[in-house]
């Protein structure tokens, strides 16, 4: 009888894409929450009523605009008036992430971060994405706050399928773990990460800025992803930033943010840390 367990070869590649359907979708009601947020003749009405339709997701919204760290004194009692106060880039962060709240805690020791550093670096990449929607000269669209959030998802998928000792001499090679990805599985992270997005209905600018998120060069979407990967790494994991990152460069001129990387830095650390104080 063929065994499901994973074998150490390239034919992990058939499991890891086996493990990735069976991943458990967001609900339908953020799907389309999502769906909405990203066209932009969508207004705030629309958004709320979308919401209202789970009562869960609308008392959890409801909640996140009246918490002090959203600036909230408790007064707040309607949707709408919610999605006004956080924004619908906001509104996404906070949706998505409470559907997949109990898969994003996972430790990954292949990759060498636990389950708690990368909750917390996903959810800095959201909040670097949003800060760098809102800098950006470029047009580009809000709902990518959600490829920020989720482009390395498809980590928790790969990570029982990678040999821990040798994923530790890749890692030291490559923070991203890209190579060894490639090297050991035929795929990476970003792939799977779209993959699982393209299954749950998200729409296409958001798979493809979380595809190409590593190799930004032709995709403003994935551009954006680069720049909040970068700033979330440095400033939760503490990986350094090299000066002759080019891809991080084009990215950021891509965007029109030109030469500003410190200044994002200091916007989303001190947004992360005002966030921190309050909670």
């Amino acid at each position: 009888m063929e065994s499901d367990q994973p074998h150490k070869t390239l034919s992990n590649h058939d499991f890891i894409m086996r493990a990735a359907k069976s991943v458990p979708p967001i609900s339908t009601v953020v799907t389309e929450l999502v769906s909405t947020v990203g066209d932009p003749t969508s207004e705030i009405f629309s958004i709320a009523a979308i919401i209202e339709r789970d009562p869960a997701l609308s008392a959890h919204v409801l909640r996140e605009a009246n918490s002090a760290s959203s600036g909230g004194n408790g007064g707040i009692g309607e949707v709408d008036l919610a999605v006004m106060r956080l924004g619908m880039a906001r509104v996404l962060q906070v949706a998505v992430s409470r559907d997949l709240q109990g898969s994003m805690k996972k430790d990954l020791p292949a990759y060498g971060i636990s389950g708690e550093q990368f909750a917390r670096n996903a959810y800095a990449r959201s909040r670097a994405a949003e800060i760098c929607f809102r800098r950006s000269s470029e047009p580009i669209g809000r709902e990518l706050v959600v490829a920020a959030l989720l482009c390395d998802f498809g980590k928790i998928v790969m990570e029982p399928y990678l040999d821990r000792e040798i994923a530790d001499r890749f890692i030291d090679l490559d923070r991203t773990g890209v190579l060894m990805e490639r090297e050991l599985l035929g795929t990476d992270h970003g792939e799977i990460s779209a993959y699982l997005l393209k299954n749950w209905g998200l729409p296409d600018s958001i798979t493809e800025a979380t595809r190409k998120h590593e190799h930004p060069e032709s995709h403003a979407g994935a551009s954006l992803v680069h720049i909040a990967d970068r700033l979330a790494e440095h400033l939760v994991l503490g990986y350094e930033v090299s000066p002759d990152d080019t891809r991080l460069d084009m990215s950021l001129h891509r965007l029109g943010l030109g030469n500003r990387f410190d200044e994002l830095l200091h916007g989303v650390g001190a947004t992360l840390e005002a966030e921190v104080s309050v909670a």
